[in-house]
């Protein structure tokens, strides 16, 4: 996929040109440290013949995202890497959103669904954004117990402010919003290129004065004191959206 100018892109020409091969009926999508050790069919085809509504299937997810970092939220699911387990569930469980290290995609949603490639940039979020666009389609989204070994600890953003802008632009298309926090999310788009600059206003902040209050509260993610309590914030910021918007309930 080397004439297309992200991964979103790259999944587009995956996606058409899986639709164009008559007896394709799944379509496995793996990162390129990921080893599958063993083969996905089974879960796959017990998946298909139990629910014939199943959208898309990963290895670990969640339920209730209000944002594209999946892992604050109700996990299912495992995922091992080389610094952990990343247990939460094993067998076959209904989620809204997955993680993209991992994607099984059937016929119905790969014929379908396709990225906005000119909303979207880089390589972030992009299991969350399509677990959406399958859940808004009425299709089902899955975690199964597929045997696979992650060869990155993932715990590391690409880049925080095309993860910001991923995340704002995924939640104005997924979720409603009142017009004040539609302008807010709009604002912090085109703010999200001076996330390094605010950074570094924090450290030297938090050097002279201390940490800020909300270093108390948030999660330490990244081990950076800054970094952290922006993400608290984000996160904060996320959950609000729970005000206006409810998934599909999970039986």
């Amino acid at each position: 996929m080397r004439e297309s100018r992200s991964i979103f892109g790259a999944y587009n020409r995956i996606f058409e040109r899986a639709a164009a091969v008559a007896d394709c009926e799944w379509l496995v999508l793996a990162h390129d440290d990921l080893e599958i050790r063993s083969d996905p069919w089974p879960p796959l085809s017990a998946l298909s013949a139990a629910d014939p509504e199943v959208g898309l299937v990963g290895c670990i997810g969640a339920r209730d995202a209000f944002s594209l970092a999946w892992w604050r939220c109700d996990r299912h699911g495992r995922l091992p890497d080389r610094l952990s387990e990343h247990n939460h569930g094993r067998g076959a469980r209904r989620v809204h959103v997955l993680d993209d290290a991992f994607l099984a995609v059937p016929r119905r949603t790969f014929e379908v669904c396709r990225f906005n490639a000119r909303r979207y940039a880089g390589y972030e979020g992009l299991g969350i954004i399509l677990s959406g666009d399958v859940v808004r389609r009425g299709h089902h989204v899955y975690v199964a117990d597929i045997d696979v070994m992650h060869h990155n600890p993932g715990d590391e953003y690409n880049s925080l402010p095309i993860f910001r802008r991923n995340d704002l632009r995924w939640q104005r298309s997924q979720f409603g919003m009142p017009t004040t926090r539609l302008v807010r999310s709009l604002t912090a788009d085109v703010l999200a290129p001076l996330i390094p600059l605010r950074l570094r206003l924090k450290r030297a902040f938090a050097s002279f004065f201390g940490l800020p209050s909300a270093h108390a509260q948030a999660r330490r993610e990244t081990g950076d004191v800054a970094t952290d309590v922006l993400l608290h914030e984000w996160e904060h910021e996320a959950a609000n959206l729970a005000r206006w918007n409810t998934w599909p309930p999970i039986e």
